[in-house]
């Protein structure tokens, strides 16, 4: 499709197939019209999406529809828009993506039967299909949709996120490798050493007071050989820095995400041609009501995202917890959203149980050892039948 000035677009509550052929550079109109119902001006969409159009200097404005169901109504609203542009010289295309059934129904009556460009947006394949005038093969939209952007059009504000290489991070990597190569020594103690961390955090101090028995000496050697513990006997540990006590409570496995991630963006990009469209950690967001949420991991992949929360210590009474945060995700960042749980310890039956119900991916225990294998899997690169070895 060539460069259009006007998009007319119908909201609806996925505003994705609305966002990616507007901010294509090779498409991006100077002006969009933003046709809203009742329904969606009350939630807030319209607002949103003009807030983000105007950001990337598109001139943008909403055109109310009134009720989505009266099919008459909105035959007569979307007859005045038309109006507003002159034949055949109009430079307009309609993205009929959205809105309701009737809205489009009525819609492609009007611009369809016109010398309108009208076209469907299609996310999961990241292009558009031109459905009046000559057919022509679909179109491949090249604008690669990041992380602020995504949860903006969602109504999250993306206040922080971790997107460089943590400090340290070959040794934090080469711990992390060990650690999960050796599950059975480790996974009894590491709830042990977040324990004594988050107990150091609370008291303001990087010293912590406590009686190590010889089996807990194990993790505190692991982690004080690598440098994350400053000192440590059957007395007392020393963290030495704020960056080591939060390492030592869970940061690490945060750390190993992040460089997963890494890794999977730069192997995608040499095998497939196409990485992550974007990646981070630490991802910490807020509503418009000034509610916020953090999740521990973010990417996006085929303008899926993937949100990730990682956990050291045995979840027990907190897991229906993360499995709630997971699921009420899907709420606000729409039907492109893949939740994924990262748990260093397994998660109980009942959890476990809940997570499938949920659609929630779940990464527990061994398999973190081929973590990035087990992503590209949920991520519909590799069939999890063939055994890859990642």
């Amino acid at each position: 499709m060539k460069k259009i000035k006007t998009h007319i677009v119908l909201l609806s509550d996925q505003v994705l197939p609305n966002v990616l052929p507007a901010l294509d550079a090779a498409i991006s109109p100077a002006n969009i019209v933003l046709c809203e119902s009742d329904a969606m001006c009350h939630k807030g969409i319209g607002q949103r999406l003009k807030d983000l159009f105007e950001s990337k200097s598109i001139e943008c404005e909403t055109f109310a529809l009134g009720g989505a169901y009266d099919f008459n109504a909105l035959e007569e609203r979307f007859l005045e828009l038309a109006a507003r542009y002159d034949g055949c010289e109009a430079d307009v295309a309609v993205n009929l993506t959205g809105g309701t059934k009737l809205m489009a129904i009525a819609a492609q009556n009007v611009f369809g039967a016109g010398c309108f460009t009208c076209f469907y947006s299609i996310p999961q394949r990241n292009e558009i299909v031109e459905i009046t005038g000559e057919r022509s093969p679909p179109v491949a939209l090249r604008h690669q949709i990041k992380l602020n952007d995504y949860f903006l059009v969602h109504g999250y504000k993306v206040l922080s996120k971790q997107g460089r290489d943590y400090k340290l991070v070959h040794r934090a990597e080469q711990l992390a490798k060990e650690l999960l190569s050796d599950l059975g020594t480790y996974s009894k103690h590491i709830g042990y050493l977040n324990m004594l961390a988050a107990k150091a955090e609370e008291a303001y101090s990087l010293k912590v007071r406590t009686e190590t028995v010889a089996e807990q000496e194990h993790i505190l050697e692991l982690f004080y050989r690598y440098g994350f513990i400053k000192y440590f006997d059957d007395k007392k540990v020393e963290f030495g820095t704020e960056e080591n006590r939060s390492f030592c409570k869970g940061l690490w496995l945060e750390s190993h995400l992040h460089q997963t991630f890494k890794d999977i963006n730069q192997d995608i990009k040499e095998s497939l041609g196409e990485g992550l469209q974007d990646y981070a950690t630490s991802v910490v967001v807020k509503s418009s009501t000034g509610t916020k949420n953090e999740f521990d991991g973010a990417f996006i992949y085929k303008n899926n995202l993937y949100v990730v929360e990682a956990k050291t210590a045995q979840l027990k009474e907190k897991g229906a917890d993360v499995l709630y945060k997971l699921d009420s995700l899907k709420d606000f960042a729409g039907m492109y959203t893949r939740p994924i749980i990262v748990t260093f310890r397994s998660l109980k039956g009942y959890d476990k149980k809940r997570a499938t119900d949920l659609g929630i991916n779940v990464i527990e225990g061994s398999a973190l050892n081929a973590l990035g294998r087990k992503l590209k899997e949920i991520m519909g690169i590799l069939d999890n039948s063939k055994g890859d070895q990642q």
